[in-house]
């Protein structure tokens, strides 16, 4: 959503969801003290939401945009397989 502010230019809404800011701490400030909640909140979907917790064969992540010494997408997935108690798949995909 945007509005156009006195000048004609458009103003965008810009802020994050509290998942969102977790995300963008973890990934561009690299602060590992938010891995936990991003867990917290994947866990409780996949168990609850999507009721697929004990099915689960593995956690497989979806391979990284860039290369970067630190994959925030690979810490989660594994700190997910762990939580979960299922296998990390993280080279099937490179």
């Amino acid at each position: 959503m945007f509005y156009v502010d006195g000048y004609g230019r458009p103003v965008f809404n810009n802020q994050r969801s509290q998942i969102g800011e977790l995300l963008y701490q973890l990934k561009y400030q690299r602060d590992r003290t938010a891995v936990d909640a991003i867990v917290e909140v994947a866990v409780k979907f996949i168990k609850v939401d999507w009721g697929i917790g004990r099915s689960l064969h593995g956690v497989v992540p979806v391979p990284a945009s860039k290369a970067r010494d630190f994959q925030p997408v690979m810490v989660i997935a594994r700190a997910i397989s762990t939580r979960l108690e299922v296998p990390f798949e993280g080279n099937i995909v490179s």
